[in-house]
């Protein structure tokens, strides 16, 4: 019994995810582990529900901002912390890691002819103010360009569309797309 009261206690009060990818990269990024620390620590800040002008008094949020990891920005009408600035450091570092491994100057991951698996990557992770893309997402986005054969333009457009209407995640999205791609719409005309 202790154990599930002790699970409950360590989750009420929230999570604060970090990507991997960023801990394997905070060297590309100038971090050090103790300013990641910091980083952390604000990021879990960010996730109180407490007022703007008593979040700026937050001596992590003082420090993210003054560093430029983090930025204010307007949610909702009122004003929030974003960490846009952190993870186009972390997409930059992605690209040039893309860059070196490929051997050229193209980030995007080429599917099929101008297929830009990147740009809708970045697109979502802009949108939804955090790198958030699963790998089943993934898997998804894939599936819209080899099986549907929709092209970059058309899978934002279906995207944006999708997001405007509340509709932003795979499980209630691919059954629209499915839908869309049977009735025979594949072209943004």
């Amino acid at each position: 019994m202790k154990n599930v009261e002790y699970t409950q206690w360590l989750m009420d009060e929230g999570q604060v995810a970090v990507p991997l990818a960023l801990l394997k990269n905070i060297q590309s990024l100038n971090l050090s582990p103790e300013n990641l620390g910091y980083l952390i620590l604000a990021l879990a800040a960010s996730q109180q529900n407490i007022p703007a002008d008593e979040l700026a008094k937050n001596p992590w949020i003082k420090w993210v901002l003054s560093e430029g990891w983090a930025k204010w920005g307007i949610e909702n009408g009122q004003k929030k912390i974003s960490f846009l600035p952190l993870w186009d450091r972390l997409y930059a570092v992605f690209e040039k890691q893309s860059v070196d491994a490929q051997g050229e100057k193209a980030v995007a991951y080429q599917m099929n002819g101008d297929f830009d698996y990147g740009k809708i990557l970045k697109w979502l992770d802009q949108v939804r103010g955090t790198l958030s893309v699963t790998f089943r997402e993934k898997q998804v986005l894939q599936e819209f360009n080899l099986r549907y054969g929709w092209s970059t333009d058309f899978i934002l457009i279906f995207l944006q569309l999708c997001f405007e209407r509340g509709q932003t995640t795979i499980q209630t999205y691919q059954p629209i797309a499915k839908r869309v791609y049977e009735n025979g719409i594949h072209t943004v005309e």
